[in-house]
């Protein structure tokens, strides 16, 4: 399995990658399946997203689901389905047009969805905008 990664504009066909690097502007057209993904800069995906941690400082958008176990988000992330996400640490703004569903949920910036919301800890220093129903087991 190898790696992709991208400096200063390119794109690139979707995957399976072991780490996923964009430094600068980058398109991805195809699911990604990889164990890290970490962009710095754009990240344009038409696809799914299914990673084990994903980091983002800068602007993303994926087209369809994106699937982790650790997500940080400095910057914005638009996701076109759902978010399930074991942990997300998010200190900018995260749009999902689906449904988020995660364990732990750590806000400290902006979170809209147009679905519902499911977290055992959901912790919020922020504003969030929730269309459907909100599920949390603790939240403060």
């Amino acid at each position: 399995m190898g790696n992709l990664s991208i400096r200063g504009s390119s794109a690139a066909t979707g995957g399976i990658y072991d780490k996923v690097r964009i430094i600068g502007e980058g398109t991805i057209d195809g699911d990604v399946e990889c164990s890290e993904l970490k962009c710095i800069g754009t990240l344009d995906m038409v696809g799914r997203l299914k990673a084990n941690r994903a980091m983002v400082v800068g602007t993303s958008s994926f087209s369809g689901d994106v699937q982790a176990n650790s997500m940080k988000v400095s910057g914005t992330a638009a996701i076109g389905g759902d978010a399930r996400l074991k942990e997300l640490r998010c200190s900018g703004t995260v749009e999902v047009k689906g449904s988020v569903y995660g364990e732990q949920l750590e806000l400290k910036g902006q979170l809209n969805t147009k679905g519902d919301c499911e977290a055992e800890v959901f912790t919020v220093r922020g504003i969030f905008e929730i269309g459907g129903l909100l599920n949390a087991v603790h939240w403060t």
